[in-house]
């Protein structure tokens, strides 16, 4: 889990504004798991979590991503 907490700048009828705050969470969960000698998969699942609170601007988002990954050693 990781939690951050931004001051951004924000572009308004070509005003430069910084008070804008923004919040995001990010929560993942990684695995991993030997084949056999020398061949790992590696896999993770993120949930995103983002708020912005600019006025009327204000934006939120969720969203979802996987990966998955090989290694190969010899």
């Amino acid at each position: 889990w990781t939690h951050g907490d931004y001051e951004v700048s924000q572009l308004t009828a070509l005003t430069l504004t910084s008070d804008a705050e923004q919040n995001q969470d990010i929560f993942a969960l990684t695995a991993a798991y030997a084949l056999g000698p020398g061949i790992t998969v590696d896999g993770v699942v993120e949930w995103v979590d983002s708020e912005t609170d600019a006025g009327a601007l204000s934006n939120d988002y969720q969203g979802i991503s996987f990966g998955l990954g090989t290694l190969i050693s010899f």
